[in-house]
């Protein structure tokens, strides 16, 4: 699994932030969930035609408890995850990392290779962020690895 997710996630790295869309490349756009969905699709991990989320507002979590993203997770994928608390030697290439953003968890990315989590965020677009980066991150940008979700 581990060099087809990475030559999955080759395609997508260029592509910049779209809420709610999922075409790869350049001229294309896509959102942090629906990057998510795709790379866990395309390499058999999740099954292809799951419902899609609906409306998710960026800014949730700044200003209400809770998460639409993990509210989702728990409905539409519930036995096809399990869920784990964050600690970066747990993780493993295809997890999925749920952020804390403001008071919930707000933000995904995925493990597409050893230490490098791929994800989709406004306005830069798909990048890939290493993990040992992620204090900085929580720092400069309060954006807080929070969750493990692992395909089961």
């Amino acid at each position: 699994m581990m060099d087809r997710l990475d030559r999955i996630a080759r395609k997508w790295e260029g592509t910049p932030f779209l809420a709610g869309s999922r075409v790869p490349g350049p001229m294309g756009g896509v959102d942090c969930v629906q990057l998510t969905l795709a790379l866990l699709e395309e390499v058999g991990a999740l099954p292809a035609g799951l419902p899609r989320p609906r409306g998710y507002p960026v800014d949730y979590t700044m200003h209400q408890d809770g998460s639409l993203i993990l509210d989702y997770v728990r409905e539409v994928l519930a036995g096809r995850v399990v869920e784990l608390p964050f600690r970066s030697e747990l993780l493993e290439v295809g997890d999925v990392v749920g952020f804390r953003v403001g008071r919930g968890v707000n933000h995904l990315g995925t493990l597409v290779r050893a230490g490098q989590i791929m994800h989709a965020i406004k306005p830069i677009g798909v990048q890939v962020l290493h993990v040992s980066s992620l204090d900085f991150y929580e720092e400069k940008y309060h954006v807080h690895p929070h969750i493990i979700l692992r395909p089961t």
